[in-house]
């Protein structure tokens, strides 16, 4: 892909909607395009692009990933997961955490 700015945005929508199987909008194309070529400027072979984290940051500390391991184990049991019960799982894993501090406090 050393010539990859004489190919135009549209021949790349095409080229990853057959790849993809739906289609691309432009700006996207032109945002990987982009991000491609800022990363070949810095490096001599680009095999992927670098990817910025997705989501929003975690809040809870060294306590995130309890949260998420009890959300993952009610997954795999069935259950469904939403806004609610992700809630409940970070209040409760925070009330067993400050439970345990305050019981090794006494």
């Amino acid at each position: 892909m050393d010539n990859f700015r004489s190919v135009t945005n549209f021949e790349v929508r095409i080229l990853l909607k057959g790849r993809v199987g739906h289609e691309i909008p432009e700006s996207t194309v032109r945002g990987l395009r982009d991000k491609y070529v800022a990363q070949q400027s810095t490096c001599e072979e680009v095999s992927s692009l670098n990817v910025l984290p997705r989501g929003r940051p975690l809040r809870l500390g060294p306590h995130d990933a309890a949260v998420q391991e009890c959300i993952r184990e009610l997954k795999r049991s069935g259950e469904r997961v939403n806004a609610f019960v992700a809630m409940a799982t970070a209040r409760q894993v925070s009330f067993l955490v400050l439970k345990c501090i305050l019981i090794l406090a006494c």
